[in-house]
């Protein structure tokens, strides 16, 4: 997608900063041109796993989230790449006995699209002891970017569903990550149990067609 500014700057998102995420100007380039050569345009496009952190760095899904919506975790924590409005984050978490905290650090500064500063702070729900901080996580290098960004980034990995939690998992998995079910197995099960519920179903279907036909309707 593209964002317009009121004063012809483009950018990738519309809730995304001005400053840093501004690929030029209609009044100077064309769309295309900004489209095809801005590094800033291609904030998306060109992140990788080496670009996450925290959480995100070893997610079972971080090839294919690649960290989330930029916005979020740019407006948090100064930094993409690291998004702890997920749900299944949250759902991992609390299989550790932990939560996650936003706490603000520094207000926004009086410009258009500027955000304040936050600390996510991890907490044990036991007793809310704080057992680490966003403000301590080492953040990903910064990779120069290439002098011509591509076009089309790179498509994420297919996922496939485990018909046992229904849980995504990746088509090179042979027992689920999430519920250790032999993948192949539960697909099987489900299959046959689709195919009873469809007899099922034409079975109801026969006996309705033939109790209308009864009674003359």
């Amino acid at each position: 997608m593209l964002a317009l500014e009121a004063d012809g700057t483009v950018k990738g998102c519309p809730s995304l900063a001005t400053v840093g995420f501004a690929g030029g100007n209609v009044r100077d380039l064309t769309l295309e041109q900004i489209w095809n050569t801005s590094a800033e345009i291609h904030f998306g496009r060109l992140r990788s796993v080496e670009d996450l952190w925290g959480f995100c760095r070893t997610c079972y899904y971080a090839d294919v989230c690649r960290g989330g919506c930029t916005w979020t975790s740019h407006s948090l924590l100064g930094e993409p790449g690291n998004n702890p409005y997920c749900h299944y984050r949250a759902l991992e978490h609390d299989k550790q006995g932990l939560r996650e905290r936003v706490v603000k650090i520094r207000e926004a500064k009086k410009a258009s699209f500027a955000v304040g500063e936050f600390e996510l702070l991890t907490e044990r729900i036991a007793d809310g002891a704080i057992v680490a901080s966003s403000m301590a996580m080492p953040r990903p290098a910064k990779r120069p970017h290439p002098g011509e960004p591509p076009t089309v980034g790179r498509i994420p990995p297919h996922l496939g569903l485990c018909r046992s939690c229904n849980g995504y998992i990746h088509a090179t998995e042979a027992d689920c990550p999430h519920c250790g079910a032999d993948v192949q197995a539960a697909a099987a099960e489900y299959e046959t149990e689709c195919d009873r519920r469809q007899a099922v179903i034409a079975r109801v279907e026969e006996q309705l067609r033939a109790l209308t036909q009864r009674a003359g309707v």
